[in-house]
């Protein structure tokens, strides 16, 4: 019984968690993250483990490093969406002021409590496995 509980969920889950698509967005749909973050099974937004981050809440700052180059080519994009007034992803009025240096993504007037938030793991699973809820 336990068993087709967890299939449920997960079908419901697998259903309800998809992208917006619309022709007009910049590849045809709206990502469930942006690009340096990642969505979960349960279409919770998390930190990506593949990107270091620096998160300076004093300074409202995050920097996230080693960025993807396919990731870097939607940040460009959706800052000349905004500059032209085509539909954007939303990630400057969601995250904060875009700038890139590289491969790194420095975010300013940065939306740092979301960032705290995601900074710790998800507890799922029967039963819990530490660490859960510590920091990532």
């Amino acid at each position: 019984m336990k068993q087709f509980a967890l299939f449920a969920a997960f079908i419901s889950t697998a259903f309800a968690c998809r992208p917006i698509f619309d022709e007009d967005y910049y590849g045809g749909m709206r990502p469930m993250a942006a690009c340096w973050l990642m969505t979960d099974i349960l279409c919770e937004t998390r930190l990506n483990e593949d990107v270091g981050y620096l998160i300076l809440p004093e300074e409202r700052v995050i920097v996230a490093t080693n960025l993807h180059e396919w990731c870097i080519n939607m940040i460009i994009e959706e800052k000349a969406r905004e500059e032209d007034g085509r539909l954007t992803y939303g990630w400057l009025e969601e995250h904060g002021n875009l700038t890139l240096v590289g491969n790194t993504l420095v975010i300013t007037n940065a939306e740092v409590e979301m960032y705290q938030r995601l900074m710790y793991k998800p507890c799922y699973g029967w039963p819990y496995e530490p660490p859960c809820n510590d920091k990532v």
